[in-house]
């Protein structure tokens, strides 16, 4: 049963439509009606468009509306992400700009990693310490094409101010880098979403700058047009129209776009603005990684006549965890106006807490994990640690494993990013794209005593070469590396025999011959074995290596809910990684200055209004109950020595916001009232109204507005620890009642 407004979303016409789609409002539901009222009215399925940022998202999507129209999922064959979608469409009409149907998409580290040798090959004299690092350079040329802005540009915006002479150089490696791309037949992710709109354009009339092209320095747009070169046997059809392949676009997360993929739907939609954008701008948290906000607050510009709805029943907070919300969102300087209700009614308000320092913080958090768990009966899969950066957790995590309490940790590395499935991977884009020089160097680092060199040799010879089992037996290795030459021999000549191997036991092939180099590769192989068995179920789903390589390589999703496995355990994660999830008990740490927000948006606006949403985002994951912990100081060292730095309440626990929480703001008394461990606390007495609250904590064992500081410590950093297994905890039981 729909509310009316999400009714009168599903219901709405063809025009361009936005909808505002608040926290925990229902939207994939809104989504899925709406695709299947489209196919009602006479939308063809499979000319229905449906984009999303994550695999898990799009696969719910499909299941849904699917679900809804009562028919097959593989009745909508253009539900995915927008990198997979534009896999595939480039497979199958990439010849219209130059692509053979085989190329390789390189995963975000084979990036870096081409990238890299890219530079060194163009300045064989680089000095490492006076470049950016890997990381960075890939992040330069990623945020370049992403924002469709030059490479003095990118440099600019996303690089310490060190590297902007360098900016040059930088675009000459991008060059040499376009160019190895091109020989080895081979794709990044950025490159996925330039074709597609080269695709789109291919009949369109298109502006030439060779100039700005050699130096490197002209604009993304124009060097889209690298692609059309890319494979000469390949021509161009400027007849053909990949926009008239689809007559409805359907876009989720609309709030994290850049501005290449915002291109891509304006000519998608050129000729009939048959759109519709669900996304909330109160939660866009991507700016790092080139979205742009900008997007969704320009929708009705970008599309005359866009019809505006929005989503504001909440079906997954309480009321006052809302009011909170609200409460920051109205003190956002622009966006769109929402005020979120609650359809599951009152509960308790969010509770601050002011903690005397970080190890504080984490005994509080663990108590309260540990009370929620023994008294309330919340089981810890149900509950979540929030923060801003990934180091926050990380005396909190000291603590956890002091008490062997189970967790896991989000926001790091990805499924597809451990070295060893990576490797797996390897094998199999080799076998799809010959030329794919980077996975033939990465099989090749794996045999014993086989170094750079060699291998640079050996991809060398395998480029220009139809049978690499020829090339791999004539070069030479290492002797450590014979008893393993000999099985790849076996497997490649298996791979390349000519005939077709199924996508399971190819991989299987594989796994095989690479499980006895997991422990001369790795310190911990049945681990890693585990993670291979994994892929070979993940492959089960999948038809063809083609398609599993697309649709692993562009976009394998880890988030805190993407894990099956029913296993207890507590949920520790980033703000970003946390987007889309939710707990009943929710704790957020570090609410200082330097911590949320961070340190490096203290001086830009737009970055302080990301923060904003950051923290929008987390309060929002709370069901039940959320926490908000705030350090009085933090730990530093500096010369061999442990430091205490005092620390300032976040700026965003504004007199508004602290109304919202436990306790509140005594507007008459300028006081927040707070849990300091003690029960109770107070702070604020001389500050103004509306000023920044600031709890002045001077180090010592008093804080300075009167009250003692918490048991267990004293003036120096040689504390006295709580002692977990005899401390009592005011859930009145000891922390070994845990049955971890």
């Amino acid at each position: 049963m729909l509310n009316p407004q999400q009714q009168a979303a599903v219901d709405h016409d063809h025009r361009p439509l936005l909808i505002i789609a608040g926290a925990g409002t229902g939207k994939t539901t809104v989504m899925a009606h709406r695709a299947a009222a489209l196919v009602a009215r006479g939308v063809a399925p499979e000319r229905l468009l449906l984009l999303t940022f994550t695999r898990k998202a799009a696969e719910e999507l499909r299941q849904r509306v699917a679900g809804r129209l009562g028919v097959d999922s593989g009745a909508l064959p253009w539900c995915g992400t927008f990198h997979s979608v534009s896999a595939r469409l480039l497979r199958r009409y990439g010849r219209h700009v130059g692509l053979s149907g085989s190329f390789s998409i390189l995963d975000e580290s084979d990036s870096r990693e081409l990238l890299w040798r890219a530079a060194e090959e163009s300045f064989p004299d680089l000095d490492p310490k006076a470049w950016p690092g890997k990381s960075m350079l890939m992040r330069i040329h990623s945020y370049r094409q992403n924002k469709q802005i030059t490479v003095t540009e990118s440099v600019t915006e996303t690089a310490p101010e060190k590297y902007q002479r360098l900016a040059g150089e930088i675009a000459t490696v991008f060059d040499l880098y376009a160019a190895q791309k091109r020989a080895g037949d081979m794709l990044d992710f950025d490159d996925l979403l330039l074709a597609w709109l080269d695709l789109l354009n291919v009949n369109a009339e298109r502006k030439t700058q060779n100039a700005e092209l050699k130096t490197g320095n002209a604009p993304p747009e124009a060097r889209v047009a690298e692609h059309a070169t890319r494979n000469t046997q390949h021509a161009t059809d400027s007849s053909f129209d990949c926009a008239s392949l689809f007559d409805c676009v359907m876009v989720d997360e609309y709030q994290d776009t850049n501005i290449l993929q915002s291109r891509i739907l304006a000519a998608l939609c050129r000729g009939h603005g048959r759109i519709t954008v669900v996304g909330d701008d109160a939660q866009a948290i991507y700016g790092f990684r080139g979205a742009t906000v900008e997007n969704i607050l320009a929708f009705p510009d970008e599309f005359p006549g866009a019809v505006q709805c929005k989503l504001e029943a909440n079906y997954r907070s309480t009321q006052e965890i809302l009011n909170a919300a609200n409460a920051l969102w109205a003190e956002a300087g622009r966006g769109y106006a929402k005020i979120l209700t609650s359809t599951k009614g009152a509960g308790a308000a969010p509770k601050l807490v002011v903690c005397r320092d970080e190890w504080e913080q984490a005994e509080r958090v663990v108590t309260e994990i540990a009370r929620s768990y023994l008294e309330d009966k919340v089981p810890l899969r149900e509950q979540a640690v929030l923060f801003r950066s990934s180091h926050h957790s990380f005396r909190l995590e000291a603590e956890l494993k002091k008490l062997r309490i189970p967790y896991r940790k989000f926001g790091g590395q990805s499924f597809t990013d451990a070295a060893h499935i990576k490797d797996a991977f390897a094998f199999l884009r080799a076998h799809e794209n010959p030329k794919d020089t980077t996975a033939w160097g990465r099989i090749l680092l794996m045999l014993p005593g086989v170094g750079p060199a060699t291998a640079r040799k050996c991809v060398a010879a395998l480029a220009d070469c139809a049978d690499p089992t020829a090339v791999l037996a004539a070069v030479k290795l290492p002797a450590k590396a014979q008893p393993f030459r000999t099985r790849l021999l076996d497997l490649l000549a298996h791979q390349f025999s000519g005939d077709e191997i199924p996508l399971q036991e190819e991989l299987e092939t594989v796994i095989d011959f690479y499980r006895d180099l997991l422990p001369v590769l790795y310190d911990t192989p049945d681990l890693r074995e585990a993670g291979l068995r994994e892929m070979l179920t993940m492959a089960s789903h999948y038809n063809s290596r083609r398609e599993f390589l697309d649709e692993m390589l562009t976009g394998y999703d880890v988030t805190p809910d993407s894990d099956t496995n029913p296993e207890e355990y507590l949920t520790l994660s980033t703000i970003h990684s946390a987007k889309g999830c939710e707990w009943r008990r929710v704790h957020l740490l570090q609410l200082v200055e330097g911590g949320l927000p961070s340190a490096p948006s203290q001086d830009d606006d737009t970055k302080i209004d990301e923060e904003r949403r950051l923290l929008y985002v987390a309060m929002t994951r709370a069901k039940e109950r959320l926490s908000l912990y705030q350090p009085r100081a933090t730990e530093s060292f500096k010369n061999g020595e442990r430091r205490q730095n005092s620390t300032r309440p976040s700026q965003f626990l504004t007199p508004a916001v602290l109304a919202a929480l436990e306790g509140g703001w005594d507007a008459a008394s300028n006081r927040v009232e707070y849990d300091d461990g003690d029960g109770a606390g107070a702070a604020g007495g001389g500050a103004a109204a509306g000023s920044d609250l600031i709890y002045d904590y001077d180090g010592g064992s008093t804080a300075r507005h009167g009250r003692p500081a918490p048991n267990g410590h004293n003036k120096s950093l040689g504390r006295n620890r709580f002692g977990y297994g005899h401390h009592k905890r005011r859930h009145g039981g000891t922390t070994d009642d845990l049955p971890f």
